[in-house]
């Protein structure tokens, strides 16, 4: 089979994810945005991930927070979401559009 093809049939039926993201609130992966994510990939059948590609650290259970607060992924980093089942792509989606909207963090004001 040509390689398009069985990268074509592995987009059809496989179930796994990943997308490269950077956390673009200035304080990165901390408590709050890490309760986001655990409660958000909660309500999905797939086993989700999150790596810090800048430190190299992880991966970790995006289902852990004290996990995904190992991490170290400040703001600026580079984090790699990924999962595998059923709804992987759905989940890795769900954490992808928190990263990019800052886990509600860019438009508060200043402390």
């Amino acid at each position: 089979m040509p390689p398009a093809a069985s990268d074509a049939l592995a987009g059809a039926v496989g179930s796994d994810a990943s997308v490269e993201a950077v956390l673009r609130n200035p304080m990165g992966l901390h408590s709050r945005p890490a309760a986001l994510v655990v409660k958000a990939v909660g309500a999905f059948d797939a086993d989700v991930s999150i790596a810090n590609l800048t430190t190299g650290a992880g991966p970790a259970s995006a289902l852990s927070m004290i996990g995904l607060l190992a991490l170290g992924a400040g703001g600026g980093a580079t984090v790699r979401i990924s999962a595998s089942g059923p709804d992987a792509a759905a989940a890795v989606e769900t954490v992808r559009r928190l990263v990019d909207d800052g886990f509600g963090e860019l438009d508060q004001a200043p402390a």
